[in-house]
């Protein structure tokens, strides 16, 4: 027949299997929340990081400018580009340039530019691709 002795020491083996898996549960969960994380200290730079860039696009025979605070363009023809660059005090006011170059402009007329912003004292100059 049945014996309730055995299915007694049964459900009470499982309650204590249960019991001990739950206290391990526990402990590990425990263990991993009390876990102290180190860190280092990170110092970040004081001044600001905004640079005061000139947008710069050279196509085939011109070079404008762009001005997103008056969001405005200005052409200026490549034989012109020094007197304009001197006039308007570009060096004085722009850190960095950013060039965009289309694909149908020469490759000899933006080593040319790149050196006349360089000469002007503009030595940070930054070049990108592609037509728009």
């Amino acid at each position: 027949m049945y014996d309730l002795n055995y299915h007694h020491s049964l459900t009470m083996l499982r309650a204590l299997i249960s019991a001990v898996l739950f206290i391990a549960l526990v402990g590990c969960s425990e263990q991993d929340i009390s876990v102290n994380e180190t860190a280092v200290e990170v110092s970040r730079p004081s001044t600001s990081t905004k640079t005061n860039g000139l947008l710069v696009r050279l196509m085939q025979d011109v070079i404008r400018f762009t001005d997103k605070s008056k969001q405005r363009n200005t052409d200026v023809p490549l034989k012109d580009l020094k007197d304009y660059i001197k006039n308007q005090k570009l060096a004085e006011k722009h850190s960095l340039v950013l060039l965009f170059v289309d694909k149908e402009a020469d490759t000899g007329d933006m080593v040319e530019v790149m050196d006349i912003f360089k000469n002007a004292g503009i030595k940070d100059i930054h070049i990108a691709g592609g037509n728009r």
